[in-house]
């Protein structure tokens, strides 16, 4: 199975996602610009909030990707639960006060079939930065 590594950013000061993200060679975000028609080099950490993408995908007919910190509607022991997607230590994990440790680390949920890897369960429902409540809401 191949090891897609992907980012996406999260724009400060523009309040929007750049999907075409790559890292330079000083380890600063480059993030494409529609403007210029090319990567603008050198985004801070305070500029551009830089997301990894897990490797899984959503248990839903979309089938969207994962990355840190995306909210997915987990189904845990017959009951939902909002989830932030996190990396702590060394791996993924869905965080929500509702589950019954606080977390349920995404290694007990991921399925695969060959080259496809999904997290069971789940449905993407959004990300930290552009729908907050959606934490809030169901605490």
């Amino acid at each position: 199975m191949k090891t897609d590594i992907k980012f996406r950013a999260w724009n400060v000061f523009e309040k929007e996602m750049d999907y075409e993200v790559t890292i330079d060679s000083n380890g600063k975000v480059a993030a494409y610009s529609p403007l210029d028609g090319q990567y603008v080099r050198g985004f801070s950490d305070s500029e551009r909030i830089l997301m990894q993408y897990t490797g899984f995908h959503e248990d839903y007919e979309n089938q969207d990707e994962i990355y840190n910190g995306d909210i997915v509607e987990l189904e845990y022991e017959g009951t939902k639960h909002s989830c932030e997607v996190k990396y702590v230590g060394c791996a993924y994990m869905f965080v929500a006060d509702s589950l019954p440790d606080g977390f349920v680390w995404a290694s007990d949920v991921i399925e695969f079939d060959r080259d496809y890897c999904w997290a069971e369960g789940t449905k993407k429902i959004g990300n930290i930065h552009e729908n907050p409540e959606l934490l809030e809401s169901r605490r």
